[in-house]
């Protein structure tokens, strides 16, 4: 965002993330990041360039930082009872799946259900998705495949709980 593009009686956001994809090691192109974003606008500072592998660490040390300092009580409770009745439990997510593995391997969850990111021969991020963004009805189809591949005798009798709109579908 630009003072041309979002008008001068905007204020400039003060950070912003900046995703860059390369096969070259970052450290040898963030002058090169720095330099292109000050042609752009000299005003909008470039902060520590990181790899993937760094931004996947962070993203799990604030997950659990997250889940230790603001825990859902009415959640955990529910949770516990569902394993005291010894059900299975599926944390079924539109967030990341690399953030949704994470979530489950504290809660013991058995299952962990969440938008696939897609990668390329290499490893890397393409910046699209592997299958459908896992929200809405997909989340239903999602769990009902986690559910199909466990081979349960009897259709299991489901819990959902939600937090959001796309849970109600």
């Amino acid at each position: 965002p630009y003072p041309q593009s979002v008008g001068l009686d905007r204020k400039l956001p003060t950070a912003m993330t900046l995703l860059v994809r390369t096969a070259a090691d970052p450290g040898q192109i963030a002058g090169h990041i720095r330099e292109l974003v000050n042609d752009l606008n000299p005003n909008v500072p470039v902060g520590e360039i990181q790899t993937m592998d760094a931004v996947a660490t962070a993203s799990r040390e604030f997950l659990l930082d997250h889940l230790k300092t603001r825990p859902r009580s009415r959640s955990l409770e529910r949770l516990a009872w569902h394993r005291a009745q010894a059900h299975d439990v599926a944390i079924v997510s539109a967030s990341p799946q690399m953030y949704v593995d994470v979530v489950a391997e504290q809660l013991d969850a058995q299952g962990a259900l969440g938008t696939r990111l897609a990668v390329d021969p290499r490893g890397r991020l393409t910046g699209g998705y592997l299958g459908r963004n896992c929200r809405g009805s997909e989340k239903l189809h999602r769990l009902e495949d986690w559910i199909n591949e466990r081979h349960y005798p009897e259709d299991p009798v489901v819990y959902a709980y939600g937090n959001s709109r796309g849970d109600r579908k």
